[in-house]
């Protein structure tokens, strides 16, 4: 399967593609429909047990996936969406057997939950986010599961993933040259266009494709003032500096400071959803990157005890576009057998599978009015907040993280080790 990196990649897609050694039995289902957005059930005010667990395995899962992407290169920058990523890796459990899918549901921080309990919570998180999403802080998800043609439908793979994830599901000739543009389209309207095309071609042995869309686009509660929009260096880890457009002002925010790091928490109109940014409090260090590569950095930013503040805020505009493979990075946080040849899928194809690979993107673009696909991570534990305004100046590298607040989901996580390389 070739991969293509689109001009505008405004949202994080996640797209699983198998090829296969075809057998008269593989496993298919049908109902070609457009991409939609979730819209379960109003959910209940608080999140169930299950769905909370979830959300908690996800974020751990993203933490570990972005500190082992930044570990060799301090200065590098890496955002996903552990949202994005656990969701497409959970619908690729479910459509396991034996083995495989012990390794993916103990991989993903499902061990201590039934396979009922995770399709239960990820129908729930779905009817939580629906109902977080608004007008000034859009969120849309959309999955989908791409079947051959030729086989005939599994309905009982095809109902979990319809009613756990809203997922469209689609037949599909991949021998054809089509087969590469219904995938796009499906993208294309997901995404509202901001992505017109995620792959070049799709194998003619291909079994299944497995994708998964999420958008935001929010503005802050408070913007920023471009005519204050100043250029400013920006320190890296080793030293050296790199010019960016600066943002400042002084706001009243959610402030926690903790040994040598501080966050604030900046919200997006209706409170639903915020970014947290960490940083460190001492120019020239590498702390917030030895946070990250420890792989703690979901606790640390979910046990901050923020409180508000009036700070001095120095934040960059930058906008960044990322395209990665995460099959040889999953391979090796623990889900290798879920990629090793003849990996069992048989609830999704009864084809020996040969290969998986994964395939992420991410746009994020921070700016004064707010955050457009943005993937944010940010870590800081508790202390005494200063007499003075203190000043959070972004101008070093720092972690973010955009959350959902009420269900704590982690829609996107990530690392700026310098806002100018991508």
């Amino acid at each position: 399967m070739n991969r293509c990196v689109a001009g505008s990649v405004r949202v994080t897609v996640l797209l699983l593609a198998t090829t296969a050694m075809l057998s008269p039995e593989i496993t298919a289902a049908a109902e070609a429909e457009p991409a939609n957005v979730v819209a379960p059930a109003a959910p209940s005010t608080k999140p169930s047990k299950s769905a909370s667990a979830v959300v908690a395995a996800s974020n751990r899962f993203g933490a570990r996936l972005v500190g082992a992407s930044v570990k060799p290169n301090a200065n590098r920058t890496v955002i996903l969406s552990p949202y994005g990523v656990s969701t497409a890796l959970t619908m690729l459990a479910l459509g396991a057997e034996g083995r495989t899918r012990t390794v993916l549901h103990n991989g993903l921080g499902h061990a201590r939950l039934t396979r009922q309990q995770v399709i239960d919570a990820c129908r729930k998180l779905q009817g939580e986010l629906a109902a977080a999403s608004n007008e000034k802080a859009l969120l849309k998800t959309a999955n989908s599961v791409w079947l051959r043609h030729d086989t005939p439908a599994n309905p009982q793979s095809k109902d979990t993933l319809a009613g756990a994830f809203s997922a469209t599901l689609h037949t599909v000739d991949f021998a054809s040259a089509g087969a590469a543009d219904e995938i796009n389209r499906w993208v294309k309207t997901a995404t509202d266009g901001l992505i017109p095309k995620m792959i070049d071609s799709v194998d003619a042995r291909a079994a299944f494709v497995l994708a998964n869309a999420v958008y935001f686009k929010g503005a802050w509660a408070r913007a920023f003032d471009p005519a204050l929009t100043k250029p400013a260096p920006f320190t890296r880890t080793d030293g050296s500096t790199a010019e960016v457009p600066m943002m400042s002002t002084t706001m009243a925010v959610e402030y926690a400071v903790a040994g040598d790091h501080h966050a604030v928490s900046l919200p997006y109109h209706d409170g639903r959803f915020r970014l947290i940014l960490l940083t460190s409090r001492v120019l020239k260090s590498g702390s917030v990157h030895g946070l990250v590569t420890s792989h703690n950095l979901a606790d640390v930013l979910g046990g901050l005890a923020f409180e508000q503040s009036e700070v001095n805020l120095r934040l960059p505009r930058f906008r960044v576009e990322l395209s990665q493979e995460l099959t040889q990075l999953l391979a090796t946080s623990g889900l290798a057998q879920a990629f090793a040849p003849r990996a069992n899928y048989r609830q999704i194809t009864r084809a020996k599978v040969e290969e998986l690979l994964v395939l992420h993107r991410v746009f994020l673009d921070m700016n004064e009015a707010g955050t457009e696909a943005a993937a944010a991570t940010a870590v800081v534990g508790t202390r005494e907040l200063a007499a003075e305004p203190p000043t959070f100046s972004a101008d070093r590298p720092f972690a973010l993280a955009l959350v959902e607040r009420t269900t704590g989901v982690m829609l996107f996580l990530g690392y700026v080790g310098d806002p100018t390389v991508t």
